[in-house]
């Protein structure tokens, strides 16, 4: 399940999904505010699967604003508030896709772009 949050640049998930998530990014660094840095030009994927879809996002897109030197901090921020699985879905992940709202029928649709 997923909030769609275009005021928001990050993606806020369970801690126990952004530490699965985070563990596969080489050069990690986990902070002392359960947020983590990673190198600011990694090239590690992230993929996204909604309804079976998956939905890639560019690596440079979970990259925020920089630490120190080539460590920046991640866009994909733990959220204790956040049920396993659930996420707040900011701008890191919908400027990779096409999405409609379609408020006649109460649902959003996406694509992957081209």
């Amino acid at each position: 399940m997923g909030i769609i949050d275009t005021g928001t640049s990050a993606l806020y998930m369970h801690p126990l999904d952004a530490l699965a998530i985070h563990s596969a990014i080489s050069g990690v660094v986990e902070l002392t505010d359960d947020s983590y840095a990673i190198p600011c030009v990694t090239q590690s994927k992230l993929s996204i699967t909604i309804n079976g879809f998956p939905f890639d996002v560019d690596p440079r897109d979970i990259v925020a604003n920089p630490i120190g030197s080539g460590i920046c901090y991640s866009s994909i921020v733990s959220d204790p508030e956040r049920r396993p699985g659930e996420m707040v879905i900011g701008t890191a992940f919908l400027k990779n896709v096409y999405f409609t709202l379609d408020v006649t029928r109460d649902r959003i649709g996406f694509a992957k772009l081209r």
